[in-house]
């Protein structure tokens, strides 16, 4: 039987009169790689937190490996490693002291530090103090705390904004470490081009709502070349379903799949772009 490391069903979250989420549904198998896309606001931060349990959902059930994320009790069964936008240590602190600092905190040996900094090539680096380290170096070392734990789920927030070519490679290839040795991640990106070729599934959002789930196989099935196909969520533009031969579609992009589904947004601006001007504001 496949392990389940993630299930939404009708994932609903409000910001007082504003729905962050609308309805929500998928799954991502364990061992698995999920790129988390859609426009600026879409709600991709909102389904981060409430993976790691920062706030419950206003509606539906979310599950990670079985366990509610919100329970304090189901919560302590988890592992789950996170690594935000923008990571931010103690600029004085030596890289060394920044992974020993969490490591005590999650009750992981020096050992399991000294690994990581060989593994993450930070060894020769490991006694300057973080303010001295480039940005694609504060990368491993934020992925590096992620991993401290050894977990099963991690959940990467545009890890390679900012970073030259050779250092996105070297995370992505992390990552695919991780992926074939039982770890689920998830990342959230708006850089189509690196995500489509590592990607296992990908699941589109916009203003809320989940637009397009699935391999890239399967999107483009979802995403007709003369508009979207029926089985989208309500509250798109409406038309008559597309006829389209799909065979046209098998060598589409992700970034062109994305598009697409963005022009279909009520308040999409074509002039700005992917902008979406979020109309429930």
């Amino acid at each position: 039987m496949t392990l389940c490391a993630i299930k939404a069903d009708n994932l609903q979250f409000s910001y007082k009169n504003f729905n962050a989420l609308n309805n929500i549904s998928f799954e991502l198998e364990a061992g698995k790689l999920l790129a988390l896309l859609g426009h600026n606001g879409a709600g991709k931060s909102t389904l981060i937190k409430l993976m790691l349990g920062l706030m419950p959902p206003s509606k539906g059930t979310l599950e990670v490996y079985g366990h509610s994320p919100f329970s304090g009790r189901q919560r302590g069964a988890l592992s789950i490693g996170y690594l935000p936008e923008n990571v931010s240590f103690y600029d004085n602190m030596a890289g060394e002291d920044v992974l020993h600092y969490f490591a005590k905190l999650k009750g992981v040996t020096k050992a399991r530090v000294n690994q990581l900094l060989s593994e993450f090539q930070l060894d020769y680096a490991k006694k300057r103090p973080v303010r001295t380290y480039s940005k694609g170096m504060r990368q491993r070392l934020g992925l590096a705390q992620a991993l401290l734990a050894q977990p099963n789920l991690l959940l990467l927030d545009e890890p390679t904004v900012g970073l030259d070519p050779l250092a996105s490679a070297f995370l992505y290839d992390k990552v695919r470490e991780l992926t074939d040795t039982g770890c689920s991640v998830v990342i959230c990106t708006h850089e189509l081009s690196l995500i489509e070729p590592r990607m296992d599934q990908a699941l589109i959002i916009g203003q809320g709502q989940l637009l397009a789930c699935g391999s890239l196989a399967s999107l483009r099935e979802q995403v007709p070349g003369s508009g979207l196909s029926s089985g989208l969520s309500s509250g798109l533009s409406s038309g008559e379903n597309s006829h389209t031969d799909l065979h046209a579609n098998t060598d589409m992009s992700l970034s062109t799949l994305f598009y697409q589904l963005m022009t279909q947004l009520p308040c999409f601006d074509s002039s700005a772009g992917l902008e979406i001007a979020s109309c429930q504001r």
